[in-house]
């Protein structure tokens, strides 16, 4: 399930509703909703319509969520919280390692067991240097980390 507050932009991925999802394979399928996710989670897994009910995820994977600022933190804060609750691991990724860094460290006040972290190996291999800070570099999902709550 891709959610995500910037989906109404994207026609193709509104066509694809967590209650009528694309089957990819006999166990996958895909569907997207337009949204945060712990708001996802009212809508569709804790809601009593079995018309809008899907399954709890087994995973959640945030890619590049910006954490590491405190803007992003108090956005992304409720979703993390309700995937502690519920004991859902989740993978995420950075842009680069100061990102990777001050994320985990903001993590920490949810006491995650860090599962693994650091390089990327699935990552870009297109590095971009910024504009404004020409020593600082990154690349799409450079970093990795994996958290479970126990």
């Amino acid at each position: 399930m891709l959610v995500a507050p910037d989906l109404e932009q994207h026609p193709l991925a509104m066509a694809l509703s967590p209650t009528e999802p694309l089957q990819m394979g006999p166990d996958t399928t895909i569907g997207c909703y337009p949204g945060l996710y712990h708001n996802f989670w009212e809508d569709h897994i804790n809601t009593k319509e079995a018309s809008n009910k899907v399954s709890e995820p087994t995973v959640a994977v945030a890619i590049h969520p910006g954490c590491h600022t405190s803007e992003m933190w108090q956005l992304w804060r409720p979703t993390f919280e309700l995937l502690k609750e519920k004991r859902v691991p989740v993978l995420l990724t950075t842009y680069n390692q100061h990102e990777h860094d001050a994320t985990l460290k903001v993590l920490q006040e949810l006491r995650p067991t860090v599962l693994f972290e650091g390089k990327n190996p699935l990552a870009s291999l297109l590095v971009k240097q910024t504009p404004y800070e020409p020593d600082h570099v990154w690349a799409s999902n450079a970093f990795a980390a994996g958290i479970s709550f126990s």
